[in-house]
């Protein structure tokens, strides 16, 4: 129950103090029960542009989870972590690591490098490469949104590097021409054991000058409370209460422009700032064995001795361009994506592990404080244009384009700790203070500064031939140079011998793809394809071999003196077979599709247990297969069912040995470093909504679980592979549901009830430790059970 200590009591027992007004725009094109897994209130199906067309769901002959504005607010969906719950074959995860995340589907993800999953705004890919220790992809917020698409299998046709394993689009709502559309939302929520959280925001857009000029603008601030309390390592005061609450604020302005009614000129800026004050680690134990955390009981410490923050700031200008030449369509997509992030690590623990002996994670002095400050940039020029026919019912449908893109990244690392030399003098004695243990200007641990940048130039086309009336058949190719520029430079007693690494790849990779779909009635497709996909490579930054936190023996152990200066391409193949229809009048709607993807030359980083760091190597075969299907039915007037299910194998085909036999992976093992990172072998979503009259109005109840099997045996746990820590154990078994209750009025106002996490599950789903010589473990949970009111507002 609500922790009455916090908010006031309501309903009872259960304590809570709730507004909210929430709404979306009336988006240009409308959700459906086919268009996602949890329809919303819309009856005409969402049109998507997964194929650089606009479509309807039902007719695009790819996997793809299409979900409007409309139905992520009727799940209360807030981040692309609420995304990935709903989603089969979406993995969103973090890595326990302070607030970094990853990102993957169909199993087919990135333990560092470049991307396996793209992230796009629009036509802006804004996804980010693996660099140094603190970067992750930027995601936009879920507001004012005219739809999510998740593309599901490699897209390397017409999106490129980076989508090996697919794609997730935000697609923002356009300015009209005609109409005038607007909301507003806000919302006040409270979460057992912890802080209120609360939001607000609107949007407005209409034509300034009836088909010639029109405008659309969007602002939001949201404020997501914690509930893990920061607390002192030696005494376990309070330092900081929900210390792990997030703030964003979005901003979004866009103007089309019409000079005749053939061409359309979008100018748009889209801002985004994200500061979250600390992660939402705790801590099992404490050095006071008396003293844990305890999930079930609303006990959540972190004793880190500073707050693991960060922010996250960027904006994008963009310019769209749309010329209707009669038979052919050309777009153009001009954007500047400038992105600055700072998070501060807590390093302590991780310092006391490598100076210590016998090892101890725990601070020693009350004052200690060891910091990890990351500044990470990232800058990306992007431009395509494409051609296309109009005319889909044409025998010969296609799309031509051309894309560059130039991007520039840059980590600055510096670790500092004010004991550091204190730790080595009671450790090493005196002397060593002044060799290479010492810190650099008395407390400088690590010094690790990177740059990279990614050049790529590529032409695609996409063709669609129709056979006969139903028949038709699709081949494409996308021709890509690509160039890969890295620097690093480490200086420190945790970098002591580590030389300057810098190099570059290039590579020319050719992504083809091919398929063949039957419309075998208008309510029912038949579709199959072979796509491929592909990763560049790159360069690792070196390890210390030598002093404070050498990793001479893990290296040793797989028969190495240092780790590899660099790391090839990889390549996916998918196959992939599938149906989606709708029967009964569209009382029943369905999708279904059976894939398996084999990867080849696999980048996977390499963790060493001991010193805590690692590199990025090739590591043989893998593959992965599974089917996702969803299913959405109208049993009687106002009741709506919908149901997902996903099922991903994604595992290594042969076992890898090092120079001295030692083995790297060992087939059958599941990929991914981490367990959370590992896909769930199953995944599912159910989902009811019932609506009734209430007088004039209308009511309607909802309910919402959601489903995730335990983990699999990965590459980290198993004990055949040096450098594995099953300690850590497999992500559990979890369960979500979520329900609200409310009434529509007069169209224009919906006030409702609603409970997120409402058996309050706490299941342990990050379970890390710095090493294997730790006894301090790391962990998080699902966000406790959240109670709130809403009430929106569309004239």
């Amino acid at each position: 129950m609500c922790n009455s200590k916090n908010i006031p009591k309501f309903l009872g027992t259960t304590s809570v103090v709730i507004l909210m007004m929430c709404s979306h725009a009336q988006a240009q094109t409308s959700a459906a029960p086919a268009a996602a897994a949890n329809p919303s209130d819309d009856s005409t199906e969402i049109v998507v542009t997964a194929t650089r067309k606009e479509e309807t769901l039902s007719k695009v002959p790819l996997s793809i989870a299409a979900y409007s504005q409309a139905a992520l607010d009727s799940q209360g969906v807030k981040s692309i972590e609420d995304i990935s719950r709903l989603t089969p074959g979406l993995r969103f995860a973090k890595s326990g690591f302070g607030n970094t995340t990853q990102i993957a589907i169909r199993g087919i993800q990135a333990s560092g490098g470049a991307a396996t999953t793209a992230i796009y705004l629009n036509d802006t890919p804004i996804q980010v490469r693996g660099l140094g220790f603190s970067s992750f992809n930027p995601f936009p917020q879920v507001f004012d949104l005219d739809r999510v698409e998740v593309l599901r299998g490699p897209q390397g046709t017409l999106f490129g590097a980076g989508s090996q394993g697919g794609a997730v689009r935000f697609i923002l709502p356009k300015p009209s021409l005609t109409d005038y559309s607007g909301f507003g939302k806000a919302e006040v929520a409270a979460t057992e054991h912890g802080a209120p959280s609360y939001e607000i925001g609107g949007a407005v857009g209409g034509p300034i000058v009836n088909d010639v000029l029109g405008f659309r603008f969007s602002a939001q601030y949201r404020h997501d409370g914690g509930w893990v309390d920061r607390v002192s390592s030696f005494n376990q005061s309070v330092v900081q209460k929900n210390a792990n609450s997030a703030d964003a604020y979005v901003v979004r302005g866009a103007v089309t422009f019409a000079p005749s009614s053939a061409v359309t000129i979008t100018p748009s800026i889209f801002y985004q700032n994200v500061d979250t004050n600390d992660s939402g680690n705790f801590w099992s134990r404490f050095s006071n064995p008396a003293i844990v955390s305890n999930p079930s009981k609303g006990i959540f410490l972190n004793g880190n001795p500073i707050a693991e923050s960060s922010h996250d700031e960027f904006y994008i200008p963009a310019l769209d361009v749309e010329v209707d030449a009669g038979p052919v369509k050309i777009t153009s997509n001009t954007s500047y994506l400038d992105r600055k992030t700072q998070a501060n690590f807590d390093y302590t623990s991780f310092h006391q592990l490598i100076i210590t002996r016998p090892r101890n994670p725990y601070p020693i002095y009350p004052n200690q404080v060891g910091l990890g400050d990351m500044h990470n940039t990232q800058r990306v020029f992007t431009q395509e244009v494409r051609l296309q026919s109009t005319d889909n019912d044409a025998r010969f449908s296609w799309v031509v384009g051309a894309f560059y893109t130039k991007a520039k990244q840059t980590n600055n690392q510096l670790n500092t700790d004010n004991r550091w030399n204190d730790i080595v003098a009671s450790t090493f004695g005196p002397a060593a203070v002044a060799g290479p243990f010492g810190a650099l200007n008395g407390n400088i641990v690590l010094l690790n500064n990177s740059r990279s940048t990614d050049e790529q130039i590529a032409g695609f086309a996409n063709v669609n031939y129709k056979i006969t009336d139903q028949l038709t058949f699709t081949t494409g190719v996308r021709v890509s140079s690509t160039k890969h520029v890295f620097d690093n430079v480490q200086a420190g007693p945790g970098a002591d011998s580590v030389p300057r690494a810098s190099g570059s790849i290039k590579e020319s990779p050719v992504t083809p793809k091919f398929g063949l779909n039957f419309q075998a009635t208008d309510n029912l497709l038949f579709y199959t394809s072979a796509a491929k996909g592909f990763r560049i490579g790159g360069i690792n930054p070196g390890l210390p071999t030598s002093g404070g936190n050498s990793c001479a023996a893990d290296l040793a152990s797989l028969g190495l003196k240092s780790s590899p200066a660099s790391y090839k391409s990889d390549t996916v193949w998918s196959y992939e077979l599938g149906a989606k229809g709708k029967a009964l009048n569209g009382a029943v709607s369905f999708d279904a599709s059976v894939y398996q993807i084999n990867w080849d030359n696999i980048q996977q980083r390499v963790l060493l247990a001991t010193c805590g760091l690692g590199y990025i190597a090739n590591q043989g075969k893998a593959r992965s297969r599974g089917f996702d299907m969803s299913l959405n039915v109208k049993p009687t007037n106002g009741l709506t069912l919908g149901f997902t299910l996903g099922y991903t194998d994604a595992a290594f085909t042969e076992t890898l040995l090092a120079t001295n036999g030692v083995p790297m992976v060992v087939a059958g093992d599941g990929i991914g470093n981490q367990p959370a990172f590992a896909a769930p072998p199953w995944q599912g979503t159910a989902s009811a909504e019932y609506r009734f009259p209430i007088g004039s109005n209308r009511g309607y109840i909802r309910a919402d679980y959601q489903y995730a099997s335990k983990g699999r045996l990965t590459t980290f746990l198993d004990p055949r592979i040096p450098g594995s820590d099953p300690a850590w154990g497999v992500t559990p078994e979890t369960h979500m549901v979520n329900a609200r209750v409310g009434m529509k009025i007069n169209e224009a106002v919906d006030a409702s009830l609603f409970v997120n996490n409402l058996l309050g599950e706490q299941d342990i789903l990050i379970n890390r430790r710095d090493n294997i010589a730790s006894t301090l473990f790391q962990q998080q949970s699902q966000r406790p059970r959240t109670i709130g009111l809403s009430l929106t507002y569309r004239p």
